[in-house]
């Protein structure tokens, strides 16, 4: 059964809720945890992006957090006296040994003190996560007393994908397509773009029919990446997570990877391509002449494109 959303209110009758954050990557979500985070209301504990979701339940993620169990476990061995062996390690390495603890912790979190009502973890990688986990997460906190909202922001997908792979460069990590050293960025975005990474984190439309199969639509926020910074749609999404609206510092841009020399249309072209299931989905809801508005990768597409496209 749904928990009434509309008494959940900060300022009224404080009422824990959670915001399951599932991406997109490169789609605002850390400028989100900042903006939430700096509520009187909320309180999201000690990461912005705990992994451990995608870690259980996604194969191609176990390793975000196999490594830093691995480190926390060593540290351990060692009498936790090394560096960097702080509580929050102990932390993740119960929440893998019993997800109850994971629920547990967040309940916690939006009890902690007086007027704090909101919480959460906001890891892109759970976009990939099946309807059956979405449901799982939503019922464990509903049966805590605690509200679950779904939070979902999406980006032109040619443009997350670039963006993916700045930030994979720029960080060198040896685990990720993107970020191999000897490949021009467009060859680096091709490759990015055919791997399974890209793929669940850029299918939107395979998203949000999970979400929508596990949420009741009250406690589901999908909006852009491209209109997120817009007070009109702040105020939404605080109306859907039934806080009170903050002003928020729209020209600070965190995490964002700056982008160099014009990449080769056709290679842009090839991504879109490789995503036109998802510009058709996003046309067919919130109607093609906005999509090709705030998606510029939309329009690489020869009409009808989507339709020629199967779903992978």
């Amino acid at each position: 059964m749904a928990m009434e959303s509309a008494a959940i209110r900060c300022g009224e009758a404080p009422a824990p809720t959670f915001v399951l954050g599932l991406g997109a990557q490169k789609a605002g979500t850390t400028w989100l945890h900042d903006y939430l985070g700096g509520m009187g209301c909320a309180n999201f504990g000690f990461a912005k992006e705990y992994h451990i979701l995608d870690a259980l339940h996604l194969p191609e993620c176990r390793s975000f957090h196999r490594q830093r169990i691995e480190r926390a476990r060593a540290m351990l061995a060692e009498g936790g006296r090394r560096f960097g062996a702080t509580p929050t390690l102990w932390r993740e390495i119960a929440f893998e040994a019993d997800i109850a603890q994971y629920h547990d912790y967040f309940t916690g979190l939006a009890r902690h003190r007086p007027g704090v009502c909101l919480t959460g973890d906001i890891t892109p990688s759970y976009a990939g996560l099946p309807a059956r986990v979405l449901a799982e997460t939503r019922a464990a906190f509903a049966a805590r007393g605690v509200r679950t909202v779904a939070v979902f922001l999406m980006r032109d997908p040619v443009e997350r994908c670039w963006s993916a792979v700045r930030m994979a460069r720029r960080r060198r990590r040896a685990d990720d397509p993107a970020a191999a050293e000897r490949l021009t960025e467009a060859e680096a975005l091709r490759r990015y773009a055919g791997s399974r990474l890209a793929e669940f984190r850029t299918r939107y439309d395979l998203t949000v029919m999970a979400i929508e199969a596990a949420f009741p639509p009250e406690d589901i926020f999908l909006g852009f990446y491209e209109t997120l910074f817009e007070e009109a749609e702040l105020a939404r999404l605080c109306r859907v997570l039934g806080v009170p609206f903050r002003t928020p510092d729209t020209g600070r841009r965190l995490n964002a990877s700056a982008k160099g020399a014009p990449l080769d249309p056709a290679v842009c072209r090839q991504v879109a391509e490789r995503f036109a299931p998802v510009y058709r989905f996003a046309a067919a809801r919130y109607g093609a002449e906005r999509i090709a508005r705030l998606w510029p990768g939309a329009r690489l597409l020869p009409a009808e494109a989507g339709r020629q496209v199967p779903a992978a």
